[in-house]
């Protein structure tokens, strides 16, 4: 697994237990045990975070599709 991969995980892990509104990204970075300062690297802020699991999931849903449809 990618560290982006790492950092999806653990946002998403972070915003089931305190929700996207109260999350920081100090929050996230502890979950994937690294820096805050790290996770700008990979995002800019926690919407581009939230944004990148939405395209991997809609990435999902589209291959799922495909593969029903072949």
């Amino acid at each position: 697994m990618d560290k982006r991969e790492d950092i999806l995980r653990a946002a998403s892990v972070v915003f089931q237990k305190y929700g996207f509104m109260k999350t920081t990204l100090d929050d996230i970075a502890r979950e994937c045990g690294m820096k805050n300062t790290a996770l700008y690297y990979y995002f800019k802020n926690k919407e581009n975070i939230m944004n990148a699991m939405f395209e991997c999931d809609m990435k999902k849903i589209q291959d799922n599709i495909i593969n029903a449809v072949a």
